[in-house]
């Protein structure tokens, strides 16, 4: 139920007025929650009256223009594009492995020390975002979970799913960030992390079967062929009932 002063507030800072009689708070006192009255109050006639200007529609889409990417290509060519993004990433892993996985300056490593917290929560919010999204389709993590962080970088995601698991595998193709990834887990005492290196493609099937692959700003970084052959090896190392969440770029403007 409602209070008046719920109601009133409501009216004033969505309709922007105050109620118009003692019959509003009559009407709507009964609610069982303030969800219920926005949602009222912004399908209003008077709400869209008053605020459509704010808004700018949209009449047409914009297509993509360049060709569609192959998704396969012949072992050779496959090994050479995965060994090019190899080459990058353990040479930034290396030099800026903050930066490298979210290019602000303030990652940098001469100003990580002070944004060190903001990065990490940024890996939080990603990892809550992604427990959500398994609790709509009725998955739990918990005690018995084994989970893959593919990509795990510096372990920006990583430090926030270990303790909620029974074991967590970081995979990364950079020597550097794994090494950073490792310290960043004893910093928080996670007994139940522990971090591997990719080489190449043979390398996934070492990847420890899994009840939970998660995975975010990863998969990008390479060509639509070695994301194809990834998440086909990955698959395979799914336990049966295992689940892949994971984040993948569709489309890209003068994608080459």
């Amino acid at each position: 139920m409602l209070t008046d002063d719920e109601i009133a507030l409501a009216w004033r800072y969505i309709l922007g007025r105050d109620p118009e009689s003692a019959a509003i708070y009559e009407a709507h006192r009964e609610h069982g929650d303030l969800e219920t009255l926005r949602r009222i109050l912004f399908d209003s006639d008077e709400f869209r009256s008053k605020y459509t200007h704010y808004t700018k529609s949209v009449n047409r889409l914009r297509l993509a223009t360049n060709p569609v990417a192959r998704a396969r290509v012949d072992e050779s060519t496959l090994a050479a594009l995965l060994a090019r993004t190899r080459q990058q990433w353990v040479a930034l892993g290396e030099s800026e492995p903050y930066w490298s996985v979210m290019t602000a300056d303030r990652y940098r490593m001469t100003a990580i020390d002070g944004s060190r917290g903001e990065f990490f929560a940024a890996g939080e919010r990603a990892w809550l975002g992604a427990k959500a999204t398994l609790a709509r389709n009725g998955i739990e993590v918990g005690a018995d979970t084994v989970c893959v962080d593919f990509g795990c970088g510096v372990g920006r995601v990583a430090v926030h799913v270990a303790p909620m698991v029974g074991a967590l595998h970081g995979y990364d193709i950079s020597p550097g960030n794994l090494e950073i990834a490792e310290q960043n887990a004893a910093a928080r005492g996670l007994r139940n992390a522990g971090f591997h290196l990719l080489r190449d493609l043979d390398d996934f099937d070492r990847i420890e079967p899994y009840d939970l692959l998660f995975s975010t700003i990863v998969l990008q970084h390479n060509s639509p062929p070695v994301q194809r052959a990834m998440l086909e090896r990955l698959a395979r190392r799914a336990k049966p009932g295992g689940v892949m969440c994971f984040q993948l770029a569709t489309y890209a403007a003068q994608y080459r």
